[in-house]
């Protein structure tokens, strides 16, 4: 276990925790994680027994020593004590011995007779020195003083605690504000065993909520011990849970031709008599700022009006762990310091010429400089984040909050498929519009706009494996209709698919080979009169990063393990982008390109330059929260929005909104869209953006992969970071981005009160105030996310009540 440790930590920069163990017994795949760094682990594992077969002997002869002398001091004085009450023996009870037993020849120094007193053993055998005495009893009288005035909390029993045992221990979820001094969030409400089958619900929706809807959430946030002036009453008591929303487009309430999330109408119990229908409210949630009555951006205005754009069709790519300073290359990138390190006596020119043309497709399309001497590639169209954060650094939790705008679940792993996922997602809306009565794909005029009354057809694409973590099951509940992976490709006959390796087989088919099947899905769409919503996640560049072919040299120096997967890393980028571009071509080939809007962004970015990790994986540094995110039209201008703080959330709220701006919907769908639009915690990208509001934050939530350990708070107004433990032994992180951008010196603590310490001295009172503010709104989001999501902390997987009888 202790070369596991070491070794782990040496690949991927995080810690095996040993507590969560279990949770890959579920799915097999996990165990690839944990596997990846088995090679270190038989070297790890081979020093450590060279090493503990020469200093065995020393730790056997000062463990024998220590055992000894504690032994002696406390069991001598039991000892003496005892022989003082023995009884002398009579020497009258011995017999004389026969003088004819008697060997004249026998030695009488080999003996001795049975009546002497026995002599004691030589005085040096049995001494100690007096200082390895006092040395011993005094480290032995220190490690008992310190384990009973050390702090009662668990964050010192897990650093102590044996190896061998930690499997065993931290199973059970374990809020952060259990501990003392901590402000960390709480669980859901705990749910009450399952009563008996209530009634049958009633056949309608009730237009208002039941008498027995709680008005205000039981149980408040713990007080935190940090002196700041600061009113959290507006948070206390409060959910943005409430009564279900009406919509005259909605289908009659036992008709499953809905959305997921309304029809028939999810119920939670408050007793086993009573039916209460709750729903998100964004108007009864204290942290949302609507923005939607804000104009939109004058650059983009005009031409979202006058008809210049049109959006036929849309497709989202999500970019596997792609960093934003990546997206495109820069030469102000951190990975530039080890290139710069690798070359002692300066980057070659060829080198440098390779990575001035990395990434020229991500150049085109988000308008961006890279720094790099050359000509600039003329801007696609569209408008671009620079300080864009993922809300989730798990791919499929990244997947989820992107794909349906609302928070992933602050719990491990992939659990919101089995869940209310409690906004509707993208193909839920797409399919709504579909039942609408006048949809139709048949072509009976000639006019250019007919379109707008076309069927959705939704389709999830990638060409690797979808058996992570359940990653199939969670496909179908996001709505798409259907679904295009690994396994479908090979079921299907490889149509496109050359002949691989076993190694290129293992690592899911290259991304490249997605544009004939895209083509395919294109000319079918051309010919039934169907409006396309394509999904896409990409895989090169997930480590192992892995390409058919050579790698081309971007590192000079490549002796130590991080610049070789830096090496390979940077590969891999090129080789997206180049896909990118080939998805490009193959949309002016086909002629939609004009027509189709583009959205794309990393699922989560890496911190491999930054401190050696090659996954997101438990890592709180802001390279794997950073990505590229934007959205890309032929006929919209460049436009940069700057250092404008921007949630992945917010993609879906976006594209309802350009979809209704530019009239690219029929009358009945722009009502939908209308409707549902304002529904969303998002803030539109293509208004202005509202960071502050009445001395209030615009606060923004990530979890971190896999999901219920830690996460993390930023302020759309505020350059500081703040991570939230959700479990005990986790450790509160203080960072501020805009001084410290790579955070080369972040401020940690398993105490929140030392943590505001730290701060204080290196920050000032103006981030101690933001960091108080900070942990009582994380304090209440967990709780709200929980509920929000149904989730029961003793029922994770969302399982039926079982019959009793």
């Amino acid at each position: 276990m202790a070369s596991a440790n070491i070794s782990y930590y040496v690949h991927t920069g995080a810690e095996i925790p040993w507590g969560n163990s279990e949770s890959s017994q579920d799915t097999p795949t996990a165990a690839q994680t944990i596997l990846s760094a088995f090679t270190v682990a038989i070297l790890v594992d081979l020093f450590i027994m060279i090493g503990s077969y020469f200093a065995t002997p020393y730790l056997f002869q000062a463990t024998e020593s220590f055992l000894e002398i504690w032994v002696s001091l406390l069991f001598s004085p039991l000892r003496r004590y005892l022989r003082r009450r023995k009884t002398p023996l009579d020497p009258e009870t011995y017999q004389q011995i026969e003088i004819e037993d008697y060997d004249e020849n026998h030695n009488d120094s080999d003996s001795v007779s049975q009546l002497e007193t026995p002599q004691d053993p030589p005085e040096q055998k049995k001494k100690r020195s007096l200082l390895k005495r006092v040395i011993v009893i005094a480290c032995g009288l220190i490690i008992v003083l310190l384990s009973f005035v050390r702090p009662h909390n668990t964050d010192y029993s897990y650093l102590s605690e044996s190896l061998p045992l930690a499997p065993f221990s931290n199973l059970e979820y374990s809020p952060a504000h259990e501990r003392p001094g901590s402000a960390a969030p709480e669980t859901a409400p705990q749910t009450p065993p399952p009563p008996p089958p209530p009634p049958p619900p009633p056949q309608y929706p009730p237009q208002s909520p039941p008498q027995s809807v709680p008005t205000n959430v039981a149980g408040g946030a713990p007080s935190i011990p940090i002196s700041a002036p600061a009113n959290f009453s507006w948070l206390e008591n409060r959910t943005a849970l409430d009564s279900f929303p009406m919509f005259d487009w909605l289908p009659a309430y036992n008709s499953s031709d809905g959305l997921p999330d309304w029809s028939p109408f999810r119920v939670n119990r408050h007793n086993q008599d009573d039916y209460v229908y709750e729903h998100y409210n964004p108007l009864k949630d204290p942290l949302h700022f609507p923005n939607l009555q804000n104009d939109i951006l004058e650059p983009l205005r005009e031409v979202l009006h006058n008809g210049s754009v049109k959006i036929k069709h849309v497709i989202l790519i999500k970019l596997e762990s792609t960093r934003q300073d990546v997206w495109p290359f820069r030469n102000t990138s951190y990975i530039m310091k080890h290139i710069n390190d690798s070359y002692p006596k300066g980057i070659p020119g060829d080198v440098m010429d390779r990575l001035s043309k990395l990434t020229p497709t991500a150049e085109r399309l988000t308008g961006h400089e890279t720094g790099f001497s050359g000509d600039r590639p003329k801007p696609y169209g569209g408008f671009s984040a620079r300080n864009a954060y993922t809300s989730g650094t798990y791919t499929l939790k990244s997947l989820t909050a992107t794909i349906c705008g609302v928070n992933p679940m602050a719990v491990e792993a992939n659990l919101e498929y089995l869940h209310d996922i409690y906004q509707p997602c993208l193909p839920h809306i797409f399919e709504a519009l579909n039942h609408q009565p006048k949809i139709t794909s048949e072509a009976t005029t000639n006019q250019t706009d007919e379109w707008s009354s076309w069927p959705w057809f939704t389709m999830w694409m990638q060409t690797h494996s979808d058996a992570w973590d359940k990653h199939f099951l969670l496909s179908p509940a996001l709505g798409y209709q259907q679904v295009m992976a690994k396994r479908t490709i090979d079921a299907e006959g490889r149509k496109y698919i050359p002949k691989e390796t076993e190694e290129e087989d293992e690592h899911g088919h290259e991304d490249k080979l997605l544009k004939n099947y895209l083509r395919d899905v294109i000319e079918d769409a051309k010919k039934n009169n169907t409006r396309l919503f394509l999904s896409h996640l990409t895989h090169q560049t997930h480590t192992p990063y892995y390409l058919p072919g050579d790698y081309k040299e971007m590192l000079g120096d490549r002796s130590n393990e991080q610049r070789d997967r830096l090496n390979r890393y940077l590969n891999a980028v090129h080789y997206e982008d180049e896909s990118i571009d080939q998805i490009l071509q193959l949309l002016e080939d086909t002629g939609i390109a004009d027509e189709t809007l583009l959205v794309m962004t990393g699922d989560h970015g890496l911190s491999l330059p930054n401190d050696g990790g090659i996954t997101a994986w438990h890592s709180p540094h802001v390279g794997n929260f950073h990505v590229p995110l934007f959205f890309s039209h032929p006929k919209m201008p460049q436009i940069d929005l700057g250092d404008a703080a921007i949630l992945s959330t917010q993609i879906l709220p976006t594209i309802l909104d350009l979809l209704i701006e530019t009239k690219s919907i029929d009358a009945q769908g722009a009502k939908i869209l209308g409707d549902l639009l304002p529904m969303y915690e998002g803030q539109s990208m293509i208004r202005t953006l509202i960071p502050e509001k009445d001395g209030k934050h615009e606060w923004q939530f990530s979890t971190m992969n896999p999901g219920g350990t830690w996460f993390t708070v930023r302020s759309a107004s505020k350059s500081y970071r703040l991570i939230v433990p959700l479990k005990a032994d986790g450790k509160w992180r203080f960072t501020d981005v805009g001084a410290d951008p790579f955070e080369l010196n972040p401020l940690e603590d398993h105490q929140l009160m030392f943590l505001s310490d730290a701060v204080q001295k290196n920050h000032g009172p103006e981030a101690v105030k933001w960091l108080a503010e900070a942990a009582h709104v994380a304090h209440w989001w967990v709780k709200e996310n929980h509920r929000r999501w149904k989730f029961d902390p003793k029922n994770p997987n969302n399982d039926p009540p079982k019959d009793d009888a």
